[in-house]
Order: structure tokens, then C-alpha cells, then sequence
């Protein structure tokens, strides 16, 4: 079996300002990545050959914790 590495955020900002936010990262190629913002699901997206996804979410004001996690067949 090929090895799975877990999703990583890449970002070079210290902080995000409340709003719209692309969110981009690496993860094992040909996976799906669910992001959490605040516990809830903010979007997912297909890993490319690459490595590479990006997914579309808002946030709110204030601090949010955000949790990329890889998916398997079962969700």
C-alpha cells in the first residue's frame, strides 16, 4: 500500500481576516480532503497528481480552529 500523509494548510499569514478564504495544502495525491472550521464541514476537495487542493470556505470574526483531515471510501 502506498503511504497516506496527512493534509497540511499552507499559508504565509500569521492571521486570516472574517470572510471569504481560499484555503491550499498538500495531502497524498489521488485522496480527498474534508477542511473543519470550527468543528463544522466547510468544504472538501480532490487531491491532485500533484499533491496539491484547495477549498473555499468563510470565516468568522474572531478565532477559528481549522482541522484538514483526509477522507477514506467511508467518509
Amino acid at each position: 500500500l502506498p503511504a497516506i500523509f496527512p493534509p497540511v494548510i499552507e499559508t504565509s499569514r500569521d492571521g486570516l481576516a472574517a470572510g471569504p478564504v481560499t484555503f491550499e495544502g498538500t495531502a497524498t495525491p489521488g485522496t480527498t480532503v474534508e477542511l473543519l472550521v470550527n468543528g463544522e464541514p466547510a468544504g472538501t476537495a480532490a487531491v491532485g497528481d500533484d499533491g496539491r487542493w484547495s477549498i473555499d470556505a468563510v470565516l468568522a470574526a474572531g478565532t477559528n480552529e481549522l482541522q484538514p483531515r483526509a477522507l477514506d471510501e467511508a467518509g
